[in-house]
């Protein structure tokens, strides 16, 4: 579940409240994102928004969800799209033009079901990052960018220096804490390092 809170508010007691599709994951293992969107329907949750995890692997394509899921989809304020690109490995030289075709399929996605945030694990910024970065804003034009932190069984994402040096790229990218991660993290990085530090905190879209 992701908490977003609106600025200004007394105590964050007007914040908002969002669900993600992999909150039922564990009930059926071979992930379905169809059929998630379809039981939290079901459930009639008094949330604001949906955060729905797509495979965005070699092979990936927009998926085409049933009207029934789409209609639902517009109830929500917020509609997020969340992922990783965990097949491939940043260790080593990689395929642009074939990351970039996944990264257009994703946008169309975007466009077809009018989601406009995206939240990506930060685990990929390994190498030639800032190229990466300026990958992902070419390629996904009318989506708003966050970067999710990482736990330490991960080379980057697991500090705030790693996001300070994101946001010097540019700094339309947000910032999605994953409270998990950072409690696994806490020995290396205090939270306050993430919540309160302005240029982390101000770029701060959604929390896990």
């Amino acid at each position: 579940m992701q908490r977003k809170t609106v600025p200004g508010t007394a105590n964050g007691a007007d914040n908002e409240v969002m669900i993600s599709t992999t909150t039922f994951w564990f009930w059926y293992p071979d992930y379905d994102a169809d059929r998630n969107i379809k039981l939290i329907k079901s459930l009639e949750l008094d949330v604001d928004g949906l955060d729905i995890w797509l495979f965005v692997t070699d092979g990936f394509r927009a998926p085409t969800w049933q009207k029934e899921v789409r209609r639902h989809l517009e109830t929500y304020k917020y509609r997020t799209f969340h992922t990783d690109f965990f097949d491939i490995d940043w260790t080593q030289e990689i395929d642009a033009a074939a990351f970039r075709q996944r990264l257009e399929e994703l946008q169309e996605t975007s466009d077809r079901y009018d989601v406009q945030d995206v939240v990506i694990h930060a685990d990929f910024l390994l190498r030639d990052r800032f190229f990466l970065l300026e990958l992902l804003q070419k390629s996904l034009p009318r989506m708003r960018i966050s970067f999710e932190t990482m736990d330490r069984t991960k080379k980057y994402g697991t500090n705030p220096h790693d996001f300070k040096e994101i946001f010097s790229f540019d700094k339309s990218f947000g910032l999605v804490p994953d409270v998990a991660h950072l409690n696994d993290c806490r020995a290396e990085s205090n939270w306050r390092e993430f919540f309160c530090a302005h240029k982390l905190a101000s770029r701060i879209r959604f929390v896990l």
